[in-house]
């Protein structure tokens, strides 16, 4: 039964997407005015229905299925910002983030996916985190004739530990002092920094870039959740990486977004079991 219950819920997720991924190949000037409004041209159009119609495809097949929950994830936590963030239209991000619920729903009541049940194998799990580079000039002034400039040069890692994203670096601050008969550089060494944010409180994990210069764009509800680490702002981080860790990042991203699809959907159980009076 439960098997039943299992392929029912895959075959209906992969036949939603497929469907509205292959709407946006239509000439439904709907779809025209959406993607015309969040101006990046009518290729995004193409490419957000071809990602819809190959994860929808993938979570059909079970050695694949997580590869296809990480696509649609993205797809869904793409729309959801792109309604709050673009639009100015919260509300309708509810929809995108209905499927996105009914997306994880379906990867983790499905007991023949091949993570054997996220929930299942949580205590199991160890996230291996990714290693990361940072490259950052902080500062830039000039005092008396001599312009001066800081940088950073660290190494880092992240990971997820439990309810949590720790990003943790190191590494050196270096000081380059340029003038009229002066070239000065001093390089200290920084004492490891450590950022926790709460996967909950995660909008966005994305790995983007091309195959010669990867890069992992972290985006939290918070401002200042990154406010520690340089280079940050806004709670927007981008760390660089090696180009032989695309695939690494790659799974590290789908980990992290299905990590903070299970937190929403604990979290949306847990409003639902509150009384009527605690609701309100």
């Amino acid at each position: 039964m439960a098997l039943a219950i299992g392929w029912a819920l895959r075959l209906s997720v992969a036949l939603i997407f497929a469907l509205t991924g292959l709407e946006k190949f239509s000439v439904s000037p709907y779809w025209s005015q959406v993607f015309d409004a969040i101006g990046l041209g009518q290729w995004f159009r193409y490419f957000t229905g071809a990602v819809e119609l190959i994860g929808g495809l993938l979570f059909l097949v079970p050695p694949a299925t997580i590869a296809g929950a990480g696509l649609l994830v993205a797809a869904m936590s793409g729309a959801m910002a792109v309604h709050i963030v673009v639009f100015r239209h919260p509300a309708d991000s509810v929809f995108p983030g209905a499927y996105l619920i009914g997306v994880v729903l379906a990867f983790l009541k499905d007991p023949g996916n091949q993570a054997g049940g996220l929930r299942a194998q949580r205590g199991d799990m160890t996230d291996p985190g990714i290693p990361f580079i940072l490259r950052v000039v902080g500062e830039i002034s000039v005092e008396q004739g001599r312009a001066i400039t800081v940088t950073y040069q660290l190494t880092g890692h992240a990971q997820v530990d439990g309810p949590e994203l720790v990003v943790q670096w190191g590494g050196t601050r270096q000081i380059a002092e340029v003038g009229p008969g002066l070239l000065r550089q001093a390089a200290q060494p920084m004492p490891v920094g450590r950022a926790r944010v709460p996967v909950a409180r995660l909008l966005q994990v994305d790995l983007r870039g091309r195959w010669w210069r990867p890069r992992i764009e972290l985006v939290a509800a918070d401002p200042a959740a990154f406010a520690a680490v340089p280079g940050a702002a806004g709670g927007r981080l981008q760390l660089s990486l090696s180009r032989r860790q695309r695939a690494a990042a790659q799974e590290w991203v789908t980990t992290v977004q299905l990590e903070m699809a299970d937190h929403a959907l604990r979290a949306a159980e847990a409003q639902n079991q509150l009384p009527p009076h605690a609701s309100g």
